[in-house]
């Protein structure tokens, strides 16, 4: 158990507190921009190998080979996470069945908070051709990258990008049906609110879950929904080079790499699905 784990068992409301305190401390926003910075220069080095492995074996165009979202053109540019398992198609595998179950489910609007590249909210405009997109991000160049990604599939003028989503923004943009899809990196803990948003109540909802950076959050968000929503959660698995048929166009002993998406131990998703949309 982490120290902040111990810590929040210890107290949930005094970590939270603490918690808040430090990111808002000059040291706390430091270490987090320094964190942020190590991050995308690893994922940068390790998308551009990936590319580099995918040109060389498969083709100089970038394309999606498998999972729900098979087929799509992509981009060479990475936001958060590494190219390699996308374009595989097996990134988060773990929710494939949620992801093609929403396709056909009848979304007007679907909400990416947190869209990087655009992984799923371009993927999700080209399996949902009469469905709105809105996509948001803090990073501005994931943000263009998504722009550029979304024209590449011709799939630009269904989409508005916008950095911030905010309680307001969800009142004002979610109206049922809509799939509310959120991976905000432990900042789902005050958007994923219904006593703040509580359209929130009525729509469906995706979100990816990040206890080892902020403790107690899927027990809170099990809590906030119990009464409204039906409630899935799974767990990160371990990925097998063997399920994936497109890896044979690549050497052996790149295959395991090409689909290590470097999760950290206990992540999870959740399904909420409202029982009464309005």
């Amino acid at each position: 158990m982490s120290l902040k784990q111990r810590l929040y068992r210890a107290s949930p409301v005094g970590y939270l507190a603490l918690e808040r305190a430090y990111r808002a401390s000059p040291l706390g926003r430091r270490r987090m921009r320094a964190a942020i910075d190590l991050m995308e220069r690893t994922i940068a080095r390790r998308s551009a190998d990936e590319v580099q492995l995918y040109r060389k074996h498969v083709g100089p165009s970038l394309t999606v080979l498998g999972g729900p979202f098979a087929g799509m053109l992509y981009s060479p540019e990475a936001a958060g996470s590494v190219l390699g398992p996308k374009l595989i198609g097996c990134y988060e595998i773990e929710i494939a069945g949620w992801i093609e179950a929403a396709t056909t489910t009848g979304y007007r609007r679907i909400l990416d908070v947190g869209c990087a590249e655009g992984y799923y909210a371009v993927g999700l405009a080209l399996r949902m051709p009469d469905a709105e997109i809105f996509a948001f991000d803090l990073d501005a160049t994931a943000l263009d990258t998504c722009r550029r990604h979304a024209q590449l599939n011709g799939v630009d003028r269904r989409m508005r990008l916008a950095p911030r989503c905010t309680h307001q923004t969800l009142a004002e943009i979610v109206a049922p049906p809509t799939l509310v899809f959120c991976d905000i990196e432990s900042a789902e803990r005050e958007l994923i609110d219904p006593s703040a948003a509580p359209i929130l109540r009525s729509a469906d909802i995706i979100v990816e879950t990040h206890d080892f950076r902020s403790p107690g959050i899927t027990a809170e968000l099990v809590e906030r929904f119990r009464a409204t929503h039906r409630i899935e959660i799974v767990s990160a698995a371990p990925r097998s080079v063997t399920d994936y048929p497109a890896l044979a166009r690549f050497p052996e002993g790149v295959r395991a790499g090409l689909i290590d998406e470097v999760r950290s131990s206990g992540q999870c998703w959740m399904r909420l699905l409202a029982r009464s949309p309005l």
